[in-house]
């Protein structure tokens, strides 16, 4: 097996200078670990790396800075974090350890001065467009201006990462600011309001980071300072469980060195060398994982983050206050919140809030105190990188909650419901409309007092209500998004289309249950009212009753409703909350116990699909063979979501009469709609083909376009199945609209890679742009992929398999899927990997930071390994906090 991880996105220009010294060689206490050394700046500045690096594997470069004198106990843990890292492979660089008394003279070009010396050498297996800082204890503002030197002196663009331990603590000695030369002490103040300076002369390349080990002394302060910017590049790191002090080194080391590499994740990608082990950051370990969300807006039909679209995906939480009831609705706990991030793979919450508390009908008005608990919900989500729905839950027209008719209606006499609600939206408006992460959902649930909630002019009796409470939130300065639904307990979002709401920045929400009507995509179509594509929509509330429920209000199974609803929502990319995360209300994901309910078990799994792809590529495959028989058995066993073909699906002519034969014998369990001889077809579409020369042989391609039912015009399209964005092109001459780069489908190729927004972007081509098989690489099929967005490129049309890397864009050929094996030519230049010993098949499995290409052999052989480690969706914008 053969394996080797480019970083994607992250790799820039290297610097390179000159000055090295001489070599010394240790062994240290690490079993069986041999370690080399360079002094590189007259004991000032230390290399240390494993001395057992694979030629050609360069390792992130950590830079270790002195903190507090650099003596004693400090030195102490800098050498322990230093040498634990350089025995997880990494390259280190230690500064200034030898100035044993107050603070390290000219830290600034010393530090640069040691990484020029570092980056030139190259002995020295060092990553230079990978490097963070790690500033000791009460750094401070001394860390910053650190960073800032050295990025201004020839390191920008280096996607420098920096930590600094304590950063947020008053420093107890003067720093000397390089800028002004003037001496200041750092506080928690100054940290932030320093810190935000940087990024306000760096910009947004810069990635500042923090970790606080005393409390919570400069975390919160340092991120909520530039979340008021609206910066979204802090990583802000402050472990429970005491400091350093009362953690003790040991623990509190192995804590700092997993932040790092946390930190390696996040700006470059995860850096899998020869013996690469994980974080261990967790919530198991007292550290949870985090983003620091951009706010959300409306651009079109989508919600977007810094100008590019998101896909919300999560569950609705129960009112944790209604009633006062702890022992029925007790607050969430930040595990709670922590287990949708990071086991549910949930990026959004919705918290429901019941009128009753914001009237006197309990007897509480101490609205003070419900600001404050909801705060805390708020908070927690927020921390734990989820985005906040607050949704005022009104629930049909029992009294006390909403009246019969709408309030706000002209006929309607009844508005203390709506004085009600502009009341709580004035509080919200004015508590969180500077924080654009919030949403408001301003009616949860409306119903016509008639029984007919089919006709458009319900929409027209609601709409008064919706423009007084948009008005409201306006009018207290609050842009965050908002939320509309239509009548029917929002199941019937008939009439908008016509007769929209002005306001730039509202979503429509759609509820569909189990129990409503008929549960087939046409009528989630016609209940959704033409809005799909039209105007921005969320499927706020969705849900069923498995069978270990007994006597369900909401009877279904993931079968009968499940899969295919949430097919539906997948097939228009639609933002979703499942309700709801609590035992007690219904449809429930839990159990009184904690554990799942069989529904919850399915909203699990689906949520963190969307957050993963496991799916195959065959090629050159439908012969109707035994070869291509053992190839379908060995992609089945891996049990994948979907699968792909690179081309040539129907030997020997693309012939009507052999199409069933040489693809739907196989895989018909994939295909939707399938109508052919052998079985029935699936559920919905999980194969997605492209052409291949032999599919053209026939006129036009007609068998295999009346076959496939496919997106676009068919011949080439794109689809997204969770962080992956296809590309399917038609590589074949007689393909209409061209097969240059300057043709109609290439610039439809590059208009649709500079809109996606999904961390990985594959193209599929039948004709190899570039190989070593008999056919040879094809000039007029390489196009610009890269530059334009590609990061990868799959193909087929030689029987082979190979791996070739251009400038770190990795190109396949995968033609063994079942027709002749061909024999090789000539390596090509890059070419890195080559097989043609037996028939297999890719298996790809992908997540928002990482990519991992298999080739296996029919008799189940990795033959081939290759990944991709990059940035996470959206991470440009959205890194990663832990608190």
């Amino acid at each position: 097996m053969f394996a080797k991880t480019l970083i994607s996105r992250a790799v820039l220009v290297v610097f390179v200078c000159v000055f090295a010294l001489g070599l010394v060689e240790r062994t240290l206490a690490h079993p069986s670990l041999s370690t080399n050394s360079k002094i590189l700046i007259a004991g000032r500045a230390v290399a240390t790396w494993p001395m057992d690096v694979p030629a050609g594997e360069n390792r992130p470069v950590l830079v270790f800075l002195p903190g507090w004198g650099g003596v004693g106990n400090v030195n102490a843990a800098v050498s322990a974090q230093n040498m634990n890292l350089v025995n997880q492979g990494y390259v280190t660089l230690a500064i200034g350890f030898d100035d044993l008394g107050g603070w390290t003279n000219n830290i600034d070009a010393q530090t640069t001065s040691g990484l020029d010396a570092l980056c030139a050498d190259v002995t020295i297996p060092a990553n230079c467009n990978a490097i963070v800082l790690e500033g000791e204890s009460y750094g401070g503002a001394q860390n910053y201006w650190v960073m800032e030197y050295i990025r201004s002196h020839g390191y920008a663009g280096k996607a420098l990462g920096f930590l600094s331990e304590d950063a947020g603590y008053a420093a107890p000695g003067n720093i000397t600011d390089w800028n002004t030369g003037a001496f200041t002490r750092t506080g928690l103040a100054d940290t932030a309001v320093y810190s935000v300076a940087m990024i306000e002369n760096l910009g947004d390349t810069t990635f500042p980071v923090d970790a606080c080990a005393w409390g919570n002394c400069g975390a919160r302060t340092l991120a909520d300072a530039h979340q008021a910017r609206g910066d979204a590049n802090v990583l802000s790191i402050c472990p429970p469980g005491g400091n350093h002090g009362t953690r003790g080194y040991a623990d509190w080391n192995a804590w700092v060195v997993s932040a790092i590499k946390t930190m390696i994740h996040v700006m470059h990608g995860i850096p899998t060398f020869t013996g690469y082990t994980s974080p261990t950051l967790s919530v198991g370990n007292a550290c949870v994982s985090a983003m620091l969300l951009p706010g959300l807006s409306v651009s079109g039909i989508n919600i977007v983050a810094n100008g590019q679209p998101v896909r919300l995906r999560g569950v609705s939480m129960g009112d944790p206050f209604l009633a006062r009831n702890p022992a029925w609705y007790p607050q969430y706990s930040t595990a709670d919140y922590a287990d949708l991030a990071q086991n549910w793979h949930a990026n959004v919450v919705r918290i429901s809030i019941f009128p009753t508390q914001w009237k006197n009908t309990d007897g509480n008005t101490d609205h003070a105190a419900l600001l404050a608990g909801l705060a805390r919900e708020v908070n927690a989500a927020l921390d734990n990188g989820l985005y906040v729905i607050i949704s005022y839950h009104v629930i049909g027209w029992p009294d006390g909650w909403y009246q019969a008719a709408y309030p706000g209606n002209p006929a309607d006499t009844y508005d203390s419901s709506l004085n009600v609600a502009i009341s709580f939206w004035t509080q919200m408006a004015q508590t969180y409309g500077a924080d654009t992460r919030i949403i408001f959902d301003l009616w949860n649930e409306p119903v016509h007092d008639a029984a007919d909630w089919s006709e458009a002019n319900y929409w027209a009796d609601l709409k008064p209500s919706y423009e007084t409470l948009i008005q409201t939130v306006r009018n207290n300065d609050a842009q965050n998004i908002v939320l509309a639904t239509g009548t029917g307990w929002a199941s019937w979002l008939g009439g908008i289309k016509d007769n929209p709401l002005a306001d730039a920045n509202v979503v429509y929400a759609y509820h569909q249950y189990s129990n409503n009507g008929f549960n087939t995509a046409a009528q989630w179509d016609h209940d959704t009212g033409g809005l799909i594509g039209v105007k921005p929509l969320i499927v706020s509330e969705w849900g069923y009753e498995d069978a270990d429920v007994t006597n369900p209000f909401f009877p279904g199974t993931q079968a009968s409703y499940g899969d295919p609803f949430t097919q539906w929502m997948d097939s228009y990319q639609l933002s979703n909350l499942a309700w709801v995360y609590h035992h007690d209300w219904t449809p429930a994901l839990l159990k009184a116990d904690g554990s799942l309910t069989l529904y919850g078990t399915f909203v699990k799994g689906y949520l963190s699909s969307l957050a993963s792809a496991h799916f195959a590529v065959i090629g050159d495959y439908g012969s109707a063979g035994q070869a291509e028989s053992d190839v379908a058995n060995q992609i089945k066993s891996w049990n994948p979501d979907f699968i792909v073909t690179v081309g040539d699906n129907n030997y020997g002519t693309g012939a009507a009469g052999t199409i069933d034969a040489n693809i739907g014998q196989y895989y018909h369990d994939y295909i939707y709609p399938y109508s052919g001889a052998y079985g029935a077809g699936a559920a919905y579409n999980r194969f997605f083909p492209i052409l291949g020369n032999h599919d053209w042989y026939t006129t036009n391609a007609q068998p295999y376009l009346d076959y496939f039912s496919l997106p676009g015009n068919e011949r080439y399209y794109d689809f997204v199945r969770g962080p992956v964005h296809f590309f399917m092109l038609d590589s074949d001459p007689s393909e209409p609209d061209g097969i240059s780069s300057l043709s109609v489908q290439a610039q439809w190729l590059q208009n649709a890679l500079a809109v996606s927004t999904s961390p990985w972007n594959l193209v599929f081509v039948h004709h190899a742009p570039f190989s070593s098989g008999q056919h040879g690489s094809n000039p007029t099929l390489q196009w610009p992929y890269q530059a334009w967005g590609a990061d990868a490129v799959l193909s087929g049309h030689d029987h082979t398999y190979e791996r070739i890397v251009k400038n770190n864009l990795p190109y396949f050929v995968n033609g063994l899927g079942g027709s002749s094996l061909y024999n090789f030519g000539t390596p090509i230049a890059d070419s890195q990997f080559r097989y043609n010993a037996n028939y297999g098949a890719m298996l790809v499995d992908a997540t928002d930071t990482a990519i991992h290409f298999q080739l296996i052999n029919r008799a189940g052989i990795v033959m081939d390994s290759f990944s991709l480690g990059a940035l996470p969706a959206d991470s440009i914008f959205l890194p990663l906090i832990l608190r």
